[in-house]
C-alpha cells in the first residue's frame, strides 16, 4: 500500500487545494500502463515495422513521439507469434521497448529532431541503455560515452547494445566523481539520474510502501553530486539533460537550485516538465534542460586516466581483407581496429579517437570479426550491418516456422553445395550472415544470449 507519510507529502506540496485530483493522482500512480516500445528507422522503415507487428496480431497506438507507440495485442493470437521481447523486429533491433514518458529526455536534448554532426557525448548513469540506444538514433554521426558505474548492470547494457547494433558507443565505468575531473569534455550530457523510483508505484508499490522523507533527501544530495559533475564536464554553451523516474521537489526542482547556489550564474534552465499519470497516461517522471553559459571551477581530483592500449587502428591488411569481402560504400564512415583477435567496427571519426585516447573502454564497439590461426570469421553483426557482393547470390530465405527453429538455435540443414559464407532473408528483408559447414548444417551466428526461449 501507499504510505501514508508519502500521500500527506503530495497532499502539502502539490495538491493542498484539491483533494480529488490528489485521489486521481494516487489511483492513476498504481494502475497498470499500455507498455510502449520505439521504432529505430536508422534500419527498418516505421510502416514496415508497424505492419509486420500488426500481422502478429498486436495493436499499436501513435503516441506524441513519431516514433514511440503504446501497444496491446488481441487475445487470439497466431501461435507462432510471441511476446514483443522474442520478437523478430525486438531481436534484430528493430524495436526497443521503452516507457513512454522516459522516451522523451533524449528528443527534449536533440530538440526533436536527428543530428548529423560530430557530437561527444556522455550517458552518465546509461544502464540498461533504452536511453543510449535512442542517443545513438537522433545522433547517429556523434560519438557517445555510455557510462554505467554499477558493475553488476554493465552486462546489461552490453546485451541491450549489442542488439540495438549501435556501433557509435563506447562503454565506461566511472564512479560519477570522475567527471568532475575531466573539465568540458562533453558537447552533450544525459543525466537520467538513480532516485526513488515513486513514478513507478504501478510494477511495484517498494517505492512508496515505506517512504520517508529523510530517504529522500539522502538521495537527493547523492543527486546534486552527480548533477554537479555533469555541469563541469559539459561544454560552455552546450546543453544536458537531469530527468528521475519520480515527482517530489527535493529530487528535481531542488536539485536544480542546487546548480545555482553552486556555480551562481553560471547555467540556465531552458526546459521542465513533469509528467503526471493521471493528467499524461505515463509513469511519474521529471526532465530538465540546462544550458552552460560559462565555465567552472572544478576542485575534484582524480588517478590518471587508463587508456586503451589494446585497441590500435588496423593495418593495411586487415583493411584489404574488410575491402574484398564487404561492398566498399557499406564500410564507408567506419573505422576499424585490432582488439586482440577481433575487428571492431566504429563510427563517431574524431570524438571515437579522443574517447580510446581518453577514457578506458570495457567495449569498443562492434565486433565484426574475429580471427583464428589467420582465417577471418565473420559475425552476426557484420551481417546485419553490411553486405558482400562477393558472397554467391544464392540465399537463405526462411519460411516462419523456420525462422522460429533457427532463433531457437535448433541445428538447421540446409540442401546447397555451398560450403561458405551465405545471407539470410526474411520476408525478402536480409537478417544476418551465416556460414555452411561440410555437413551442410548452418554455424548459426545468431547470438545466444539472443535466443527466443
Amino acid at each position: 500500500m501507499i504510505s501514508e507519510r508519502f500521500i500527506e507529502y503530495y497532499r502539502e506540496h502539490f495538491f493542498q487545494e484539491d483533494e480529488k485530483w490528489l485521489q486521481d493522482f494516487l489511483t492513476a500512480l498504481a494502475s497498470p500502463l499500455l507498455k510502449s516500445f520505439r521504432i529505430d528507422e536508422t534500419k527498418k522503415s516505421k510502416e514496415s515495422v508497424l505492419d509486420s507487428l500488426k500481422k502478429q496480431w498486436y495493436l499499436p497506438y501513435a503516441t506524441n513521439i513519431p516514433n514511440v507507440f503504446t501497444f496491446d495485442r488481441i487475445p487470439d493470437f497466431n501461435p507462432f507469434e510471441r511476446r514483443l521481447g522474442f520478437s523478430l523486429e525486438h531481436l534484430l533491433g528493430y524495436i526497443y521497448i521503452q516507457e513512454l514518458a522516459a522516451a522523451h529526455s533524449v528528443h527534449v536534448l536533440s530538440d526533436w529532431k536527428v543530428h548529423h554532426d560530430n557530437f561527444l557525448i556522455l550517458d552518465m548513469a546509461s544502464s540498461p541503455g533504452w536511453k543510449t540506444t535512442q542517443l545513438a538514433e537522433q545522433y547517429p554521426e556523434s560519438f557517445i560515452i555510455a557510462n554505467e558505474p554499477t558493475r553488476e548492470r554493465i552486462p546489461q547494457i552490453l546485451q541491450n547494445l549489442d542488439r540495438m547494433g549501435s556501433s557509435n558507443i563506447a562503454v565506461t565505468l566511472y564512479p560519477w566523481q570522475f567527471f568532475s575531473s575531466t573539465p568540458e569534455v562533453f558537447d552533450r550530457i544525459l543525466l537520467d539520474a538513480p532516485c526513488s523510483w515513486e513514478g513507478t508505484v504501478f510494477k511495484t508499490f517498494d517505492a512508496v510502501k515505506n517512504w520517508h522523507i529523510k530517504n529522500i533527501k539522502t538521495i537527493a544530495r547523492l543527486q546534486e553530486k552527480l548533477i554537479s559533475a555533469a555541469c563541469t564536464s559539459l561544454k560552455v554553451g552546450w546543453e544536458m539533460i537531469y530527468s528521475t523516474c519520480t515527482l517530489n521537489l527535493l529530487e528535481n526542482e531542488w536539485v536544480l537550485e542546487s546548480i545555482e547556489k553552486n556555480f551562481p550564474g553560471c547555467f540556465e534552465i531552458t526546459f521542465e516538465k513533469k509528467y503526471w499519470p493521471h493528467i499524461d497516461g505515463t509513469w511519474g517522471f521529471f526532465v530538465s534542460k540546462i544550458k552552460k553559459l560559462q565555465s567552472v571551477v572544478s576542485k575534484q581530483t582524480f588517478p590518471p586516466k587508463s587508456i586503451n592500449s589494446d585497441i590500435f587502428p588496423i593495418g593495411k591488411q586487415d583493411i584489404q581483407h574488410i575491402e574484398w569481402f564487404f561492398d566498399t560504400e557499406d564500410i564507408w564512415g567506419y573505422d576499424f581496429f585490432r582488439y586482440k583477435n577481433k575487428i571492431l567496427a566504429v563510427r563517431g571519426g574524431k570524438n571515437a579517437e579522443y574517447a580510446r585516447n581518453n577514457f578506458y573502454c570495457m567495449r569498443f564497439w562492434e565486433e565484426i570479426a574475429n580471427i583464428q590461426d589467420g582465417v577471418y570469421k565473420w559475425t552476426h553483426f557484420a551481417g546485419k550491418k553490411l553486405y558482400s557482393s562477393k558472397i554467391p547470390e544464392y540465399k537463405i530465405e526462411w519460411s516462419e516456422e523456420a525462422l522460429d527453429e533457427y532463433l531457437r538455435w535448433w541445428n538447421l540443414k540446409v540442401d546447397t553445395v555451398i560450403r561458405w559464407y551465405v545471407n539470410l532473408y526474411f520476408e525478402n528483408e536480409r537478417i544476418g550472415l551465416d556460414f555452411i559447414q561440410d555437413d551442410g548444417t548452418l554455424s548459426n551466428l545468431f547470438p545466444p544470449q539472443w535466443r527466443r526461449k
